[in-house]
């Protein structure tokens, strides 16, 4: 199911610009998901992006399907492997 929402690195990316939109959208929307304000997307605040993006892409998911997903996307993205998404690991 993820293959579908999220096939590769470059759609998830593109989800996130499409819900962001702008620079200034997606440092928002950062700001936003950054709950504890510590300059990172830790994997409890990458829950609530995978959440809101299912949600508006009208795609049923469980608890064990967001968990799933979230240790997909933070496999794909977090290169330095320290479980959190940095700026530069989201901008690349």
């Amino acid at each position: 199911q993820l293959a579908q929402i999220l096939p590769t690195e470059e759609n998830f990316l593109l989800c996130f610009r499409q819900h962001v939109g702008s620079s200034s959208e997606f440092m928002e929307a950062w700001r936003r998901y950054d709950t504890d304000r510590s300059g990172y997307i830790e994997a409890n605040e990458l829950k609530g992006f995978l959440s809101d993006l299912l949600k508006k892409a009208n795609r049923p998911y469980d608890e064990p399907k967001l968990q799933e997903y979230t240790q997909t996307i933070l496999r794909m993205f977090d290169m330095n492997g320290d479980g959190k998404l940095g700026l530069s690991e989201m901008s690349r």
